[in-house]
């Protein structure tokens, strides 16, 4: 019995270390997709109230998207641990890879449509009405990174929440193989 509680403890401790490290890589990778993560038609906006240029705002844009691409690259290298009853990582990820696909979409047609007003507001026609119907798509394509994010942020603190439910079965396993060498050792 003792081997197979060593075993057992064992398969616990990797668990446990494997959902950690998840979890840790995942905050990691939020932790820098939060820093860019936002509605930069607010920048457009500005440029418009004469804070700024349109190129200040395609730099920025085109900074963002090399951040995005490199935590793209350290997301792609997470190992994803397995599934439990109580436990869905892949849930997890593949709801963190539709916000990261969705906001990289969302930064190339915010991108296309301040290239679109700057060629407008160079050509002289550019009026207010214009240029916020220039904005349409990446409009959508920014709340659908925000509906999409909420989705992650409930499924990944449901998964935080029940990460932990493997050591209280080991404990009840630990419990029950106390009364059996007990038993045991009264036999």
């Amino acid at each position: 019995y003792s081997e197979q509680w060593v075993k057992l403890k064992k398969n616990n401790d990797i668990i446990q270390s494997e959902n950690n490290d998840f979890s840790n890589k995942i905050q990691s990778i939020v932790s820098s997709f939060d820093k860019i993560n936002e509605n930069y038609k607010v920048l457009a906006v500005n440029v418009r109230a004469s804070h700024g240029s349109y190129d200040d705002v395609i730099t920025t844009l085109t900074q963002s998207k090399s951040n995005l691409d490199n935590i793209k690259i350290d997301f792609s290298n997470i190992s994803i641990p397995s599934k439990t009853s109580t436990r869905d990582p892949i849930l997890v990820y593949n709801s963190l890879k539709k916000v990261l696909d969705d906001f990289n979409t969302y930064i190339d047609a915010i991108t296309f449509s301040v290239a679109n007003e700057k060629t407008e507001n160079v050509a002289g026609e550019l009026d207010s009405s214009s240029a916020d119907n220039l904005y349409s798509d990446s409009d959508l394509k920014y709340n659908t990174v925000t509906s999409c994010y909420s989705v992650f942020v409930q499924a990944f603190n449901k998964y935080k929440s029940s990460k932990w439910n493997t050591s209280s079965k080991i404990k009840n396993l630990m419990r029950i193989f106390y009364l059996v060498m007990v038993i045991i050792s009264i036999t």
